[in-house]
């Protein structure tokens, strides 16, 4: 077998998916493809420059109608990986993401139509952008939380009905990108 670049991507998102960000090691990328792990650095730098890779693979289709739009959809596509938001938000981290810069342009574009200057309105994208990563980092460790605590009680998720089919209340967080957004719109009067 060929390793590619596209293998190491698609498998280290598969571990994530399968065992959360902590345990996407290079070893283990490594040892699921049956190759040693220096073949990895052949195709990728380093796991960081893997995560950066990741991360903008998430977000490089994110589009919307409106910024509520945008900020619905990048919420959806970090709950949708196991640790999505935490893989983000350490690629996000790293200095002079092309990720960083992408994701918040995206989300000053969608306030154009409030006519804030667009100094205001990067400072608007950045909050919205932390906003949604915050949020989400806390909702997927307290939903990965609660299943241990379960898990350590012995119980089955199919055994509680109380169990919500999705754990995560988007109300809060919608309200807080209403919040800023009316905040943008009323400085540009």
């Amino acid at each position: 077998m060929q390793l590619t670049r596209e293998d190491i991507i698609t498998t280290a998102v598969e571990l994530l998916d399968t065992y959360g960000f902590a345990d996407m090691t290079m070893r283990r990328i490594a040892t699921t493809l049956g190759v040693v792990p220096g073949a990895l650095y052949w195709h990728v730098a380093n796991k960081q420059a893997l995560i950066a890779e990741i991360a903008s693979s998430f977000v490089a289709h994110l589009d919307g109608d409106s910024t509520l739009d945008l900020v619905a959809k990048l919420r959806k596509i970090l709950l949708y990986h196991r640790d999505g938001a935490e893989l983000v938000t350490a690629a996000l981290s790293q200095a002079d993401s092309p990720t960083w810069t992408v994701l918040t342009q995206k989300f000053a574009d969608s306030l154009r139509e409030v006519n804030a200057e667009e100094s205001t309105r990067i400072v608007a994208a950045q909050t919205l952008v932390h906003l949604v990563l915050g949020a989400t980092v806390m909702d997927q460790n307290r939903a990965q939380l609660a299943q241990l605590m379960q898990a350590a009680k012995g119980d089955s998720a199919s055994e509680d009905s109380s169990t919500p089919e999705n754990p995560f209340d988007d109300a809060a967080l919608m309200r807080g990108a209403e919040i800023i957004i009316a905040g943008v719109a009323a400085s540009a009067h």
